[in-house]
């Protein structure tokens, strides 16, 4: 708590919880613990201590505006889950986007738009996906002199703005 009060504990697993997100609303947080060679994707209340798997596959993951829904990368697919892990819509296959890798999923300010980072061989795109009509358009490439993982929109929605490890 931001007003003094003691912290508390809301979750108890044996892994490190990592990537761990507000939900827009305020009332939940996403998290991922690592079981060998694969992310597991949690949601819990941030009331009440009850954490449920959403996905066990999830390399990446990002809320919806509306905190009704996760866009995750599983299985080499971006794809939008329901907070009970059910696929809502699949937006893509990597395969066919011709990309072997992706990351940092982020909606735009206005909702309408996703932008997210993927990449093949020693190269990196930033792709708009459109929530409206499907279509992709590639924005951006660049080589990775260095690793581009995550992305901030401008408050206006006009900017995009990569974020490098170093």
């Amino acid at each position: 708590p931001l007003n003094g009060e003691t912290p508390r504990q809301i979750t108890d697993t044996p892994e490190n919880e990592r990537w761990v997100r507000w939900s827009p609303d305020g009332k939940m947080i996403s998290y991922h613990t690592r079981s060998k060679q694969t992310r597991i994707l949690h949601v819990i209340n941030a009331n009440d201590k009850i954490s449920k798997v959403i996905n066990d596959n999830c390399l990446t993951s990002t809320w919806s505006p509306d905190s009704k829904s996760l866009v995750i990368l599983s299985n080499n697919e971006l794809i939008i889950v329901s907070l009970n892990g059910k696929i809502m819509k699949r937006i893509t296959g990597l395969k066919d986007l011709n990309l072997t890798d992706t990351s940092a999923p982020r909606y735009s300010p206005d909702k309408k738009y996703l932008a997210f980072i993927s990449y093949k061989n020693d190269d990196s795109f930033i792709y708009l996906y459109s929530i409206e009509n499907g279509n992709f358009t590639k924005l951006a490439f660049d080589v990775l002199d260095d690793y581009k993982y995550a992305m901030r929109w401008s408050p206006d929605g006009k900017w995009l703005r990569p974020v490098s490890i170093f």
